[in-house]
């Protein structure tokens, strides 16, 4: 279940951002958004999982800041309260938390999503 949902959260972040990496950025490139699936204690039937995306930019100035800003919002719109049905799943999303992260390099804008994923038995 956890591949068929990644494929569904890299297919709803990759046009908002295309550098997106599941886990771990290969290179060093900004802006990019990193997205992790934790299991969380569920039912019979139901599945929860905790989504957490980290997006990064790289900079000081002012667009560098509100490109971030901007990349936060249109994750925060895609995946609150999101609804998604396929033959595979059946699941829904809100966002629980946006953390702004500080960074030993203070040119790095980080932004932490939290978001909670459960999805029924289809």
């Amino acid at each position: 279940m956890t591949t068929e949902l990644k494929k569904v959260v890299q297919s709803i972040l990759h046009p908002i951002i295309p550098q997106t990496y599941y886990f771990d950025v290969p290179s060093g490139d900004f802006p990019y958004c990193t997205f992790e699936l934790r299991d969380v204690r569920g039912e019979e039937g139901i599945d929860k999982y905790v989504l957490e995306i980290n997006l990064a930019n790289y900079g000081t100035d002012d667009q560098t800041v509100n490109d971030i800003e901007s990349l936060t919002r249109q994750v925060v719109n895609a995946f609150d309260y999101l609804r998604y049905k396929n033959s595979k799943l059946s699941c829904y999303s809100y966002v629980d938390k946006i953390d702004p992260i500080r960074e030993t390099d203070r040119k790095i804008n980080r932004r932490r999503i939290m978001i909670n994923l459960t999805n029924y038995e289809v």
